[in-house]
């Protein structure tokens, strides 16, 4: 089968990076059909290395507007029947489209393919890898063949594990264009990508195949990613799954599931605050869950926040 794959990257100060993330895509052993690079307004040397690639890139540079809207400019300037998504950070494997084209093969009719990753970097545990809950491919997985695995269910399975990492995510443009493209007010909110890859899965068209291989490598560094902000990504995801029950995104035999899964992920989030010392924001946090997710030791620990929050500030 010929696959032709658009590979699409938003960057913003990513001049420390950009250079080997586009060497790993320009040297994979399935090579891209083309390469489109949005440059977000960065301050530094972005525009400088891009224009060393400027005979096998196709780069723009416009107004900063948030990494959503860097991320849609480039996906709508693609012109292949798939996308391949790529943070200018990340590093793909050099058979990470090969297996990709390897995935559509085996499941003919997907149009949303998601890979696995490892991390690296200063803010990457050692040896870490994104692994499913125990029973996470028993409930999901329609069809497992050695690595591969088509999804029954690719919404319910993305709320209860998430396999859409964007740098691993590829979908075609049709159902990119079915939902919609990505909605640009969420541009610049914390976790942005939740509302396109759920909003891809959500949709009735979509099939989802699954890389469990470890097929690219997501760099954790303290400008993307720290301890002390694992809360916010996780308040953010919940806040735009909070916001797609509110427009009635959400069909009414799903409301039950999103619903107790934005109460989860809040409950985490106040948890991650509360355990790096950030009280004040763990019971904003706290004040937004339903009376149903404060058990005892949970109203202990917002207890501790409340006079943690007034010792400071006495």
């Amino acid at each position: 089968m010929s696959i032709a794959f658009s590979v699409a990257i938003p960057a913003y100060n990513s001049a420390p990076f950009i250079g080997e993330t586009l060497d790993a895509i320009l040297n994979q052993t399935y090579p891209p059909a083309e390469v489109v690079v949005v440059d977000d307004g960065s301050t530094d040397d972005t525009a400088a290395i891009l224009n060393r690639y400027a005979h096998r890139v196709r780069s723009l540079r416009i107004t900063n507007s948030g990494p959503g809207m860097a991320r849609k400019t480039a996906i709508e300037l693609c012109t292949s029947a798939w996308i391949a998504l790529c943070d200018s950070d990340d590093v793909w494997n050099p058979d990470y489209l090969n297996r990709k084209v390897c995935l559509i093969d085996r499941f003919p009719d997907i149009n949303l393919a998601c890979a696995n990753f490892a991390s690296f970097g200063p803010g990457a545990a050692p040896r870490h890898t994104h692994q499913p809950p125990v029973g996470w491919r028993e409930t999901f997985a329609e069809v497992e063949d050695r690595d591969f695995v088509l999804l029954n269910d690719p919404y319910r399975a993305f709320l209860n594990f998430n396999i859409a990492y964007l740098s691993g995510t590829a979908f075609t443009m049709g159902l990119y264009q079915k939902i919609g493209g990505i909605n640009p007010q969420y541009s610049r909110k914390i976790a942005e990508d939740v509302d396109l890859t759920s909003r891809l899965a959500l949709h009735p068209t979509a099939r989802t195949g699954y890389d469990q291989h470890l097929c690219w490598n997501y760099r954790r560094h303290p400008t993307n990613f720290s301890t002390s902000a694992e809360y916010r990504n996780l308040l953010g995801s919940a806040l735009i799954l909070q916001d797609h029950l509110s427009t009635g995104l959400i069909p009414l035999q799903r409301i039950p599931q999103v619903s107790q899964e934005v109460a989860n992920r809040k409950k985490t989030a106040f948890l991650s605050a509360y355990w790096v010392g950030c009280y004040a924001e763990a019971l904003d946090i706290y004040r937004t869950l339903p009376a149903t997710a404060k058990p005892f030791k949970l109203r202990l620990q917002a207890m501790c926040c409340k006079f943690y929050t007034i010792t400071t500030l006495s």
